[in-house]
């Protein structure tokens, strides 16, 4: 009888560990946020331009862009600011709804909608990186193509209903490696690989 009793205190201690845990660090329904900040390492190499002109067209070397998954059933997800620093730290560029108003129809293939500021329940969004990330120097062009090397995504987020938790999204940093045929008519860029990394919440 003591060994079962210790057997189920143990169990019993075990299981609350481990749901205390998992409150670290939310991922999807397993916690609520009403708002919150999602930081993301990306990298951007091989013929980095100077600056990224919207809508750029595809590039040789290792891109990265970010899918935004909100995993409510039911509330809406608003995505409120997204802002890019680079290696030293130092903030390269911010977007925001009121900065970039037209991304969705921007981003549209086909009628589809591939990014949007307000993410509807079990929607998936993808912010592809070279249509709004523009690497400003001393406010004007561009930036060094080594301060994009790597660097750091802050994607801040917030419930669609105001006062009201929602289930915490899911965002990873998506990250495709190309190469490119320049001898064929039109140009053609190879994928060689497709990575996808966790993002992490900022507690």
């Amino acid at each position: 009888m003591n060994t079962q009793k210790f057997l189920f205190c143990a169990s019993a201690l075990s299981g609350l560990l481990m749901a205390t845990a998992s409150v670290a660090e939310p991922v999807g329904a397993n916690a609520f946020i009403k708002s919150a900040k999602i930081v993301c390492t990306a990298t951007m190499t091989g013929d980095v331009p100077l600056f990224t002109v919207p809508g750029a067209t595809q590039q040789k070397g290792i891109e990265s862009s970010w899918l935004i998954t909100n995993t409510s059933h039911t509330i809406p997800l608003k995505i409120t600011k997204i802002d890019s620093y680079g290696m030293d730290g130092k903030l390269l560029t911010s977007v925001t709804p009121a900065s970039a108003p037209d991304l969705k129809t921007e981003t549209a293939v086909s009628g589809a909608v591939i990014f949007d500021w307000t993410v509807e329940p079990h929607q998936l969004v993808r912010f592809p990186h070279d249509y709004t990330m523009v690497y400003p120097v001393n406010g004007v062009g561009g930036t060094s193509p080594s301060l994009v090397q790597w660097y750091n995504v802050v994607i801040s987020v917030e419930s669609g209903i105001k006062g009201k938790a929602i289930s915490a999204p899911t965002v990873t940093t998506a990250m495709v490696e190309r190469t490119e045929d320049l001898k064929v008519t039109p140009k053609t860029n190879f994928v060689l690989s497709r990575t996808r990394n966790d993002c992490k919440y900022m507690m």
